[in-house]
């Protein structure tokens, strides 16, 4: 993830995922996309019935290996509630809130 931090003349660009393809040692492709974008396909994708955000938190945080860097409680709070228009719903508030797929 690569987070721009300097932005005299400009808005902050925010956090964003690169992705690289390899072929023979080499790169072929180099891409980058929105962090809170992936998030919310992440979400997404383990959102097969209502959850409260830790539910959430645990499900993505299950294959999470010693050298990687797991989900936090306030980044998928965050992504549930700025996509909450268009991919979520919410049912309840607080802790107990059960969030499920538009």
């Amino acid at each position: 993830m690569l987070t721009h931090r300097k932005h005299n003349n400009h808005e902050s660009q925010g956090r964003f995922l690169v992705g690289i393809s390899w072929l023979d040692g080499l790169p072929r492709e180099v891409w980058e996309q929105d962090f809170g974008a992936k998030l919310a396909d992440l979400i997404a994708e383990v959102l097969t019935e209502p959850m409260t955000v830790k539910d959430v938190v645990d499900r993505l945080n299950e294959d999470v290996n010693d050298d990687e860097q797991a989900m936090k409680v306030d980044s998928i709070r965050k992504t549930l509630r700025r996509g909450i228009a268009s991919m979520f719903t919410v049912e309840g508030s607080g802790e107990t809130a059960r969030w499920s797929l538009r």
